[in-house]
């Protein structure tokens, strides 16, 4: 039970900093909007909050790489060559969590090792952008370290 928790934890996760890296396209911005989870006059605006989306939680890898490349691109101007490398290591990045994901380790663990892929990930990213894109993305990844801490 503990395993399904921290891999709906970590989607969640990972699914929540897409969508702030995105600015909420399509959900009406941060707070999404009536009837998903913003502040809504709706009946169920309660109930909503108590329920888990399993559309979220059962995203692919892959949704999940198409997502952030989105973001990526319209906020560093990408170029073709760049899009296809970082593409590439975030595909590779999301895979090794998953398998971070299905150890017999406790949380801790978990959360650590998906940290340092994280963290590689990032490194990796940053060597494939030109100074002034570094700039913008050591800014995104410091905009995902505050929203984790909060």
């Amino acid at each position: 039970m503990k395993k399904i928790q921290l891999i709906v934890v970590v989607l969640l996760f990972t699914v929540y900093n897409l969508n702030a890296q995105m600015g909420g396209f399509g959900n009406g911005g941060y707070g999404g909007g009536m009837n998903r989870g913003g502040m809504g006059n709706s009946m169920n605006n309660n109930s909503m909050h108590n329920q888990r989306q399993p559309e979220k939680v059962a995203e692919k890898p892959e949704e999940l790489v198409e997502k952030k490349m989105a973001v990526l691109k319209a906020k560093l101007t990408l170029d073709e060559l760049q899009y296809i490398a970082i593409s590439n290591l975030l595909k590779d990045s999301f895979k090794a969590q998953g398998v971070v994901m299905k150890k017999e380790t406790d949380d801790s663990a978990k959360q650590k090792d998906v940290q340092a892929i994280m963290d590689t990930t990032d490194r990796k990213i940053n060597e494939f952008l030109n100074k002034d894109q570094k700039i913008i993305y050591l800014t995104m990844i410091e905009e995902r370290k505050n929203k984790m801490q909060r």
